[in-house]
């Protein structure tokens, strides 16, 4: 999104702008990388060497997480690591940071690789290390949650209006009330949560944007674009807040989950700051169920999970109608497709809106996705004295893939006549072996 808006102020450098697809082709795991320890629970700090190397050149390494998402390190998002003299490097992976949040559990992966020209590698060393464990137990007082289920919404987003601007809003799905007991009397205590299946993955945001510039009679600037921005989690148990508890030892919070939280039970731990008492509670979080009486197909049914490609035909819709899709991940995380911008404008002479995906006549509609990210396709337009001018490319910059590995859904929604249609398709790997 950056970039778009970078553009408004950058007409003539980009209608000159030449830009070139930026891809890796991979080596083979020529280099050699340990982790030391190789597993550990949730606190340990996992050292990481590789050998191998150029001697005083830099590699760009990326983690992959426990469901198969490769993206940024954590504690050097930019990934340049300096080789020594020896041919070797040393990294540092943290598995908690303070009392705020810790990393997924499950088994991680380290993958560094030294570039050449055009992108090739040239040396690829790999490793992998797991955190065990999770929350610390707790034992002295009660929690309890109800319910103990709760459904994601049916309606993922609203808008809000005035003076011209459209904000997008997340709607909560159903809420539940932990309630807590046996504590001390006026101490403070601190809940943590635990998302399902020990933390959810990184994901891939679709925006789809159209905007202007219009000064009349003078001059007028178009812009459409189709951008993949990272989403990063691949957290695990995280801090959730703070509540002072009452004369009798009672604390009470309200929680709610959102279309992007992952299905499945997720764990609620209060402890007392004080006491030390604590206690556990887990609220399960399920989806809606979707009829269909529309058709989807997706092709291919199998593609890759960093810039891989997969077109979508669908019938069955009303005439000339918009359609929402959104994208739900093997973890049940659910998104817009295209993702909505949370904010949209439309002034005298400006306006920046999202781009629809539409039925025709016959009630048809046909689509592409493009996975990964960062990914920007984008056409410029400008008109000066009636005269029109162009530019168009596509800016490839590897920073994560579209999210876990696995078998995802497509659903499309009729917003006239409600008609409804789903697909499935595969995302599979690549990156490293494990």
């Amino acid at each position: 999104m950056k970039r778009i808006l970078l553009v408004l102020g950058a007409i003539l450098f980009l209608l000159g702008l030449a830009v070139v697809p930026q891809t890796n082709v991979y080596a083979a795991a020529d280099a050699t990388c340990s982790s030391d320890p190789s597993s550990g629970p949730v606190g340990t700090t996992f050292v990481i060497t590789c050998w191998g190397y150029t001697p005083n050149s830099y590699v760009y390494a990326y983690l992959v997480e426990p469901t198969g998402v490769a993206t940024s390190l954590w504690d050097a998002p930019s990934g340049a690591i300096k080789v020594d003299e020896n041919g070797s490097i040393t990294y540092s992976q943290m598995t908690k940071y303070g009392n705020d949040f810790a990393l997924q559990v499950g088994t991680w992966g380290f993958v560094a690789e030294e570039l050449g020209l055009a992108k090739t590698v040239l040396h690829r060393g790999e490793t992998w290390f797991t955190i065990t464990g999770g929350t610390e137990g707790v034992g002295g007082a009660v929690l309890t949650a109800s319910p103990s289920t709760v459904h994601k919404p049916e309606k993922a987003y609203s808008h809000l209006e005035f003076i011209g601007l459209n904000l997008l809003t997340t709607e909560p799905g159903e809420t539940s009330v932990l309630s807590g007991s046996g504590f001390m009397p006026g101490e403070v205590v601190s809940f943590w949560v635990e998302p399902a299946g020990g933390g959810c993955p990184s994901m891939t945001r679709h925006n789809s944007i159209t905007a202007g510039t219009i000064v009349p009679s003078v001059a007028a600037l178009f812009i459409n674009a189709d951008v993949n921005e990272p989403i990063y989690d691949g957290v695990g148990s995280q801090a959730f807040g703070d509540i002072k508890a009452d004369a009798g030892g009672n604390v009470s919070a309200q929680v709610a989950f959102y279309v992007y939280a992952c299905e499945g039970p997720w764990r609620f731990v209060a402890r007392g700051n004080t006491s030390g008492y604590g206690a556990e509670t887990w609220v399960t979080v399920v989806g809606n169920t979707v009829a269909t009486d529309a058709w989807l197909t997706a092709d291919p049914t199998s593609a890759s999970a960093m810039y891989g490609v997969v077109n979508f035909n669908g019938s069955g819709f009303g005439a000339n109608e918009h359609v929402t899709c959104w994208i739900t991940s093997p973890q049940g995380r659910t998104i817009g497709y295209p993702e909505e911008y949370w904010l949209t404008y439309s002034f005298p002479g400006q306006y920046m809106r999202d781009r629809a995906i539409m039925s025709n006549a016959n009630g048809e509609i046909n689509f592409s996705l493009v996975t990964g990210s960062y990914y920007e396709k984008s056409k410029i337009t400008l008109v000066v004295g009636g005269v029109s001018q162009s530019a168009q490319g596509t800016f490839l910059d590897p920073i994560q893939s579209e999210g876990a590995l696995g078998e995802y859904a497509m659903s499309c929604r009729g917003d006239s006549t409600g008609s409804t249609a789903i697909t499935h398709y595969t995302l599979t790997g690549g990156f490293v072996d494990p």
